[in-house]
Parts: C-alpha cells; sequence; structure tokens
C-alpha cells in the first residue's frame, strides 16, 4: 500500500512540476514565445451603421460594425477574420480648419487555433469625419493562445491598414 501512494504521490508531483495533467498537454514553447509581428488589416463589410447625433459641435456616432475584417499577419496566431465594433465622437475644431476624432471599441480576432479579444483606443484628425486614425489595440488570447496577449498599433492613415507590435506571454506589466 505505501509503494503505491509513493507512486502516486511521485507522478502527481511530476504533473505539477511539468505543468501538466492526466489527459492534458502543454503548450509547446514555439506556441508561447513572444514574438514583435508585422502585417496588415483589411476592409471588411459593415454590420451595422452607427447612431448619429450632434450636440455643441460633437458629432456622436454609437453601434458602428464591421464582420470579414482580414488580418495578415507576420505571426500566424494572430492572423485571421475579425469583427470590429466601435463608438467616437468627432469634434469640430475651433478654427474651423477641420475636425478631430476619438474612439473606442473592440476587436475579435478568429483563426482555426484560436481566438483574440480585446479593446482599443483610436485618435485622428482631418478635413472631414473620413479621417485617418492612430489606434493602440490590446488583445488577450483564448483556445490555442491561452495566456498570450498582445500590443499592436494600427495605422488607418493607409490602406491596406499597417499593424505592428508584440505578442508576450502573460499580460502587460502594471501601472505605477
Amino acid at each position: 500500500m505505501r509503494t503505491i501512494r509513493m507512486i502516486t504521490t511521485g507522478l502527481a508531483s511530476l504533473a505539477l512540476l511539468t505543468g501538466t495533467a492526466f489527459g492534458a498537454t502543454a503548450q509547446s514553447p514555439e506556441a508561447m514565445a513572444p514574438a514583435w509581428v508585422t502585417g496588415q488589416v483589411f476592409y471588411g463589410t459593415q454590420l451595422s451603421v452607427p447612431t448619429v447625433t450632434t450636440e455643441d459641435g460633437v458629432t456622436h456616432k454609437r453601434g458602428e460594425s464591421y464582420v470579414d475584417q482580414r488580418w495578415d499577419i507576420s505571426d500566424s496566431r494572430l492572423s485571421g477574420m475579425a469583427v470590429a465594433a466601435w463608438n467616437s465622437d468627432v469634434h469640430e475644431l475651433p478654427d474651423g480648419t477641420g475636425v478631430s476624432l476619438v474612439a473606442v471599441g473592440t476587436y475579435e480576432i478568429v483563426n482555426d487555433e484560436g481566438t483574440w479579444v480585446g479593446g482599443y483606443t483610436s485618435t485622428g484628425q482631418g478635413a472631414d469625419d473620413a479621417l485617418g486614425m492612430l489606434e493602440t489595440v490590446t488583445l488577450t488570447g483564448s483556445s490555442a493562445y491561452e495566456g498570450l496577449f498582445a500590443v499592436l498599433n494600427l495605422d488607418w492613415t493607409t490602406y491596406p491598414v499597417p499593424v505592428e507590435g508584440m505578442i508576450i506571454l502573460g499580460e502587460l506589466p502594471p501601472s505605477p
């Protein structure tokens, strides 16, 4: 009886030390490796037209979304098809020369191995509300990407939209 208990305890300890359990396998080191990524995003199809209101020189757009947005990224873990949804405020510049925009939204990127979900903020300035934006995106991986986090920058002033950023294991450092 003591021998069986020692073998069982030894196997359980080994499973804990290696990060595996019976019936489950750990992610390969390559699948969990950090990476600098570059790539492009291609427009999708508009899913919902925003509700638009204007108050005190600010145009509020709520509920805009697109589907089938293609992400072609140098690291296949971030490539896939995305749904994007956002709300934005377009502010008229005081001198009448154009507008500035701030937007807050979400992305869901899906491929055969897993999903990335997260949010973003965008800013932009131009002659009208068809201006380009600079965007910072933070995504959390699931399924095969569980435990991974991505921080990306998108430049919507050109098309296709260039992307660069990083995939990391874990999360962002804490704010001070």
